[in-house]
Protein backbone atom coordinates (compact mmCIF):
# COMPACT_ATOMS: atom_id res chain seq x y z
CA UNK A 1 0.00 0.00 0.00
CA UNK A 2 1.48 3.08 -1.22
CA UNK A 3 1.82 6.23 1.17
CA UNK A 4 -0.46 8.67 -1.07
CA UNK A 5 -3.20 6.01 -0.95
CA UNK A 6 -3.14 6.16 3.29
CA UNK A 7 -2.95 9.96 3.09
CA UNK A 8 -5.73 10.12 0.80
CA UNK A 9 -7.74 7.73 3.47
CA UNK A 10 -6.97 10.15 6.26
CA UNK A 11 -7.44 12.86 4.36
CA UNK A 12 -3.80 14.52 5.08
CA UNK A 13 -1.33 16.73 3.00
CA UNK A 14 1.82 15.43 2.52
CA UNK A 15 3.59 18.09 3.61
CA UNK A 16 1.81 17.87 7.33
CA UNK A 17 2.58 13.97 7.12
CA UNK A 18 6.41 15.12 6.97
CA UNK A 19 5.98 17.80 9.42
CA UNK A 20 4.23 15.83 12.09
CA UNK A 21 6.89 12.90 11.71
CA UNK A 22 10.16 15.42 11.50
CA UNK A 23 8.57 17.26 14.89
CA UNK A 24 7.65 13.91 16.68
CA UNK A 25 11.75 12.45 15.89
CA UNK A 26 13.05 16.04 16.87
CA UNK A 27 10.92 15.77 20.59
CA UNK A 28 12.77 12.82 20.83
CA UNK A 29 16.28 14.36 20.31
CA UNK A 30 15.72 17.34 22.62
CA UNK A 31 14.57 14.59 25.70
CA UNK A 32 18.12 14.06 26.86
CA UNK A 33 19.38 17.66 25.82
CA UNK A 34 16.33 18.79 28.12
CA UNK A 35 18.17 16.65 30.80
CA UNK A 36 21.57 17.69 30.53
CA UNK A 37 20.27 21.43 30.94
CA UNK A 38 18.34 20.97 33.97
CA UNK A 39 21.60 18.82 35.29
CA UNK A 40 23.66 22.24 34.31
CA UNK A 41 21.34 24.57 35.73
CA UNK A 42 21.09 22.85 39.17
CA UNK A 43 25.27 23.26 39.77
CA UNK A 44 24.89 26.61 37.98
CA UNK A 45 21.84 28.66 38.39
CA UNK A 46 23.55 31.68 37.19
CA UNK A 47 24.31 30.15 33.92
CA UNK A 48 22.72 31.84 31.07
CA UNK A 49 21.68 30.30 27.63
CA UNK A 50 25.14 31.32 26.30
CA UNK A 51 27.18 29.79 29.08
CA UNK A 52 25.04 26.63 28.89
CA UNK A 53 25.16 26.27 25.67
CA UNK A 54 28.93 25.90 25.53
CA UNK A 55 28.77 23.36 28.89
CA UNK A 56 26.51 21.12 26.10
CA UNK A 57 29.01 21.75 23.56
CA UNK A 58 31.59 20.51 26.33
CA UNK A 59 30.01 17.61 27.02
CA UNK A 60 29.49 16.31 23.45
CA UNK A 61 26.04 17.73 22.20
CA UNK A 62 26.64 19.69 18.93
CA UNK A 63 23.54 22.16 19.66
CA UNK A 64 22.95 25.71 18.28
CA UNK A 65 22.34 28.72 21.22
CA UNK A 66 19.06 29.68 19.51
CA UNK A 67 17.84 26.25 20.62
CA UNK A 68 19.35 26.34 23.84
CA UNK A 69 17.52 29.24 24.52
CA UNK A 70 14.03 28.18 22.83
CA UNK A 71 14.40 24.97 25.40
CA UNK A 72 15.28 26.84 28.34
CA UNK A 73 12.25 29.07 27.89
CA UNK A 74 10.11 25.88 27.71
CA UNK A 75 11.39 24.88 30.63
CA UNK A 76 11.16 27.98 32.43
CA UNK A 77 15.28 27.87 33.36
CA UNK A 78 16.03 31.55 32.02
CA UNK A 79 18.86 33.32 34.29
CA UNK A 80 17.54 36.57 35.76
CA UNK A 81 20.64 37.69 37.53
CA UNK A 82 22.63 39.81 34.91
CA UNK A 83 19.33 41.61 33.90
CA UNK A 84 20.81 45.73 33.53
CA UNK A 85 19.27 47.59 35.65
CA UNK A 86 17.79 51.33 34.21
CA UNK A 87 18.77 54.28 36.15
CA UNK A 88 19.44 57.77 35.34
CA UNK A 89 22.69 59.12 34.22
CA UNK A 90 24.43 60.90 37.08
CA UNK A 91 28.38 62.53 36.39
CA UNK A 92 28.61 63.16 40.22
CA UNK A 93 31.77 61.81 42.02
CA UNK A 94 31.48 63.71 44.90
CA UNK A 95 34.08 65.91 46.44
CA UNK A 96 37.40 65.85 43.91
CA UNK A 97 40.39 67.65 44.44
CA UNK A 98 41.23 70.23 46.93
CA UNK A 99 39.42 73.84 47.51
CA UNK A 100 42.07 76.80 48.39
CA UNK A 101 41.25 79.35 50.56
CA UNK A 102 39.71 82.49 49.76
CA UNK A 103 42.05 84.98 49.82
CA UNK A 104 40.51 87.30 47.77
CA UNK A 105 37.15 87.89 49.45
CA UNK A 106 35.47 89.19 46.04
CA UNK A 107 37.69 92.04 45.86
CA UNK A 108 39.26 91.77 42.57
CA UNK A 109 40.68 95.45 42.50
CA UNK A 110 43.87 96.28 43.32
CA UNK A 111 46.26 99.18 43.03
CA UNK A 112 49.38 97.43 42.34
CA UNK A 113 50.33 94.64 39.51
CA UNK A 114 51.03 91.05 40.05
CA UNK A 115 48.66 91.42 43.26
CA UNK A 116 45.87 89.39 43.10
Amino acid sequence: VSLTLILRAVQMSRSTYYYSTKSNQNQKLENPIKKAITKIKQCHPNYGYRRVTLALKNLGHQINHKRVLRLMNELGLLSTAFTKKKRRYNSYKGHVGKTCKNKLNRRFLTDRPYQK
